[in-house]
């Protein structure tokens, strides 16, 4: 059985060891005619010699690159929208201290229900800085499971009513499990809110 054409989207998958499950498509067991490569995060590998592994930059493997474009250049060219990556530091007393002044609680009464210090800081930290800075109007956070998100989700939900300046604040959450009309809809709301 030969195939005429392999897509491999998110193929930064299929790098790293030569035994995973992604990499299975890239070994001779399989008559591929032609392979396309598509991924946003190619990864190299550079021990690549001193263990078996797949890394981006094999041409054999492959192939040369045919068209790249980089964060700078798609925002540039109104494909992505700029963003601003803030990143919160803190530590355990600064948290501990800043929810005692806000009357936010105890710390554990957050964790019992799984939440972890860092998210924790993160959404007393960026409630806190929406309230502050009346420019900020739309807020995207990413994670790395549905579940991660949902918990998030509840987490702001819950210290909200804490922030007296928020209560018109929309908070919601998408993911792929949506229906497209329930996505287009998240979406056209997160555009008009501002």
């Amino acid at each position: 059985l030969t195939f005429d054409i392999c897509i491999y989207d998110e193929a930064h998958k299929t790098t790293g060891s030569t035994d995973k499950q992604f990499s299975l498509l890239l070994d001779d067991t399989f008559n591929i005619t032609k392979r396309l490569f598509m991924t946003a995060t190619p990864k190299k590998y550079s021990n690549k010699d001193e263990i078996e592994s797949y890394s981006m930059d094999d041409i054999l493997i492959y192939g040369s690159i045919i068209n790249e474009l980089n964060i700078r250049d798609a925002i540039d060219n109104k494909l992505l929208v700029d963003y601003e990556i803030i990143t919160p530091i803190t530590n355990n007393k600064q948290l501990l201290s800043y929810m005692k002044y806000n009357k936010l609680g105890k710390l554990e009464d957050y964790q019992k229900d799984l939440y972890d210090f860092v998210m924790i800081s993160s959404a007393l930290l960026l409630l806190k800085n929406i309230e502050n800075n009346n420019t900020i109007k739309k807020v995207l956070t990413y994670h790395q499971s549905v579940k991660e998100a949902t918990s998030f989700k509840n987490l702001l939900l819950r210290l909200k009513p804490k922030f007296t300046k928020l209560s018109d604040l929309d908070i919601n959450i998408l993911t792929g499990a949506e229906t497209m009309r329930n996505r287009i809809k998240l979406i056209d709301q997160f555009k008009k809110n501002s």
